[in-house]
């Protein structure tokens, strides 16, 4: 019951009906927390499902400490050698992804790799490009804007080769990212403007949140302030109704 849940609400995480599926996670955490250990002891691979399918959950609602944990027992569970392929890629790439949030770069980077070779070996153009994005996120973090764009690229293609929407409008708002530390700041609006146009038609109330972020900071950059406020304020305002801590927190250091 509790997997059928997370993996329900991994599909409306990024859409409009979202701030419901968070607070339903939310009040059954304990519950998913409960399964999730029996689930250790009875069927790894439904553990592991588990913990992958609340990727967005953990960083959003401040449990990215406990989703590294419960992914790292998981990974290194003797068993894990006869887990589905594409069920141990996608709880490699969840562990990458949660690894990157806490600054741990070379996790981030060794378990998005695995991710990614699993599911190209596989046809799982979606969790290759997940992983990808996360390849790209640590060459970003590291200055290496060359590496993180070609990451960012590839990831935008394969998420546009299976449609996979949300996909397309995270890989554009990094290659914002990129562009806006290169001084390419129209360039960076540009990415920015057709994310936001993506999330605001998917109704990702959360995106769009992120997306007038990141159009804010681009303003704050340019000595735009009145316009920089303008975009933050509805943006920290959003986090602050979806309980999205991480989120709320780069809002108000730009108000700021």
């Amino acid at each position: 019951y509790y997997l059928a849940l997370a993996q329900a609400a991994e599909g409306e995480l990024g859409g409009s009906d979202q701030e419901r599926w968070f607070r339903r996670l939310e009040r059954e955490f304990a519950n998913l927390r409960a399964a999730a250990e029996w689930l250790v002891g009875h069927d790894l691979a439904d553990a592991l499902r588990l913990s992958a399918a609340l990727r967005q959950f953990w960083p959003t609602r401040g449990y990215l400490h406990e989703g590294r944990g419960w992914l790292a027992a998981q990974l290194a569970d003797p068993r894990i050698g006869e887990i589905p392929p594409l069920v141990r890629a996608r709880a490699l790439g969840t562990a990458g992804f949660l690894a990157f949030h806490q600054g741990d770069l070379d996790q981030a980077a060794e378990h998005s790799r695995a991710a990614e070779a699993l599911c190209r070996a596989h046809a799982d153009a979606q969790g290759s490009a997940d992983a990808m994005l996360t390849l790209g996120g640590v060459a970003y973090y590291r200055n290496d804007y060359a590496a993180a764009q070609t990451h960012y690229a590839e990831a935008l293609a394969r998420y546009r080769s299976c449609a996979a929407r949300a996909g397309v409008a995270s890989a554009l708002k990094n290659l914002g990212l990129v562009a806006k530390d290169r001084g390419n700041y129209a360039e960076a609006i540009g990415y920015y403007a057709e994310s936001l146009a993506l999330r605001r038609e998917l109704g990702d109330r959360r995106g769009v949140a992120q997306a007038q972020f990141n159009l804010a900071v681009v303003a704050y950059w340019q000595a735009d302030y009145p316009r920089a406020f303008e975009l933050a304020q509805p943006s920290a305002a959003t986090y602050r109704e979806l309980g999205d801590s991480m989120g709320l927190a780069y809002a108000l250091d730009t108000l700021g």
